[in-house]
């Protein structure tokens, strides 16, 4: 019970922490103007989900599951929290990149962007259910698959690497504007 109480302020520690830089860099923006889209729209989404993940964790540490269940919990959400950290820092490098040079994406990039956006579903399906996510997929299923349907619900097709450019990469998509 000692490690659950550790665990569950630590996780609130962090997320408050984190609250407080958002709504510090609120006031920033509110006085000074808001910063450059490529690099703060990004922290701003990673440290929501950080929270978002730190207070709904994978198993509660003050619930009946076993020790090495709420280890393995505690386990994913780190390794979670590694990859939408990693991806938003790929995002910014991307963005970079984009500004400066014609880009290509490496697999690196298709991949850690597909990572982030299992890592914002998982977020999303402990706050909201299944039904968002259920949603989110089948709008990727067609994606990827559209081009198979008939009639007017076809499309020509998108492939993986130009759909992660839209969906992380690019300003229409997770970092968009709303």
């Amino acid at each position: 019970m000692a490690f659950a109480l550790r665990q569950e302020s630590v996780a609130l520690l962090i997320a408050s922490l984190l609250a407080a830089f958002i709504s510090l860099q609120a006031i920033y923006v509110a006085y000074v103007g808001p910063w450059d889209i490529a690099y703060g729209r990004n922290m701003l989404v990673c440290a929501a989900i950080v929270i978002a993940l730190l207070t709904k964790p994978a198993v509660d540490p003050r619930g009946k599951a076993s020790s090495p269940a709420k280890f393995l919990g505690l386990a994913l959400d780190l390794v979670l929290i590694g990859v939408i950290v990693a991806a938003s820092i790929g995002f910014t490098q991307v963005a970079y990149l984009m500004e400066r040079t014609r880009d290509i994406f490496s697999d690196y990039d298709v991949w850690i962007s597909i990572a982030g956006c299992g890592v914002i579903l998982e977020a999303t399906r402990r706050y909201f259910g299944m039904s968002m996510v259920v949603i989110a997929l089948l709008a990727l299923l067609y994606c990827f698959f559209g081009q198979n349907l008939p009639g007017f619900l076809s499309h020509s097709g998108i492939s993986l690497e130009r759909a992660m450019e839209t969906i992380w990469y690019g300003h229409q998509g997770v970092f968009g504007t709303p």
